[in-house]
């Protein structure tokens, strides 16, 4: 179950980086990838990839903030 949970979040998260790929001012694209990460880092056990994916999380939760004047949906 874990496995496919993984697998998942790395689906979502690999749409997510498409989108911003095509439309680098896709605010949504940056906080649901960032909601990826966080859902990653609870799945880790790897306390180095845990901080990682925290980290990834955080800058995209800033960007998601820059670009919507630090508006939430």
């Amino acid at each position: 179950v874990v496995k496919k949970k993984k697998e998942y979040l790395a689906l979502a998260k690999a749409d997510c980086n498409k989108a911003i790929d095509l439309k680098p001012d896709l605010a949504e694209a940056y906080d649901s990838r960032a909601v990826c990460y966080r859902k990653m880092a609870e799945e880790e056990t790897d306390e180095e990839k845990k901080k990682k994916y925290i980290a990834l999380a955080e800058a995209d939760e800033k960007k998601y903030k820059e670009l919507t004047g630090g508006k939430k949906k």
